[in-house]
């Protein structure tokens, strides 16, 4: 897995695609695709099938500040 990088917000490029993003989250760029595709992070560039994703510099900051579980989510029992 790539090294997450520490910059500055002025640093950043306005916009970034997937595997620089990815670089800077410490994240695989699958990873970072899978997010964009359920639109979690960045916007899609053109309507074609394959097109590639963009993800703005505070989408990205406000994503990494964000906190994340790891690991699959609990299943919710049913008691009743």
């Amino acid at each position: 897995m790539p090294k997450k990088r520490k910059l500055t917000a002025s640093e950043l490029p306005p916009f970034m695609g997937t595997e620089e993003a990815a670089v800077l989250l410490g994240l695989s760029g699958v990873c970072v695709r899978k997010m964009c595709f359920s639109g979690r992070l960045g916007r899609k560039i053109g309507h074609r099938p394959g097109a590639p994703y963009v993800i703005s510099r505070d989408e990205l900051i406000e994503f990494a500040q964000k906190p994340r579980t790891v690991g699959r989510p609990r299943e919710r029992s049913h008691t009743g």
